[in-house]
């Protein structure tokens, strides 16, 4: 990937998850506050291209979405949130119909 991960983009990923917490360093194998620490757009600590990769397994987010830049539009998502469907695809304009339900993203309160 060209450039280092977006911190927006992590954000947006736990939050979409819905993780939170120490309990994500745990499962990243880092130390508390790593992650906050790769949430802050201020904070020079990003994760590593292996750190992604893991957030990505994580969360359920393919790896390239942590590139994408951050954006003032409402992005959907393509969502399933049990069993082996569990993660999310971007929709955009460019993107087929979708398959499953929408789900809009930023600025909209309870994602669920």
């Amino acid at each position: 990937m060209a450039g280092p991960p977006v911190p927006q983009r992590i954000t947006d990923a736990l939050n979409l998850a819905e993780l939170y917490g120490p309990e994500v360093d745990r499962a990243l194998g880092v130390e508390e506050p790593t992650v906050d620490r790769w949430e802050d757009p201020a904070d020079p600590l990003l994760p590593t291209a292996e750190q992604v990769r893991a957030l990505a397994k994580l969360t359920g987010f393919p790896v390239p979405f942590f590139y994408r830049p951050a954006v003032d539009i409402p992005l959907m998502f393509i969502c399933a949130r049990t069993g082996r469907g569990k993660g999310c695809q971007v929709v955009d304009n460019r993107s087929p119909d979708p398959v499953a339900e929408v789900v809009p993203l930023f600025g909209q309160g309870s994602l669920w």
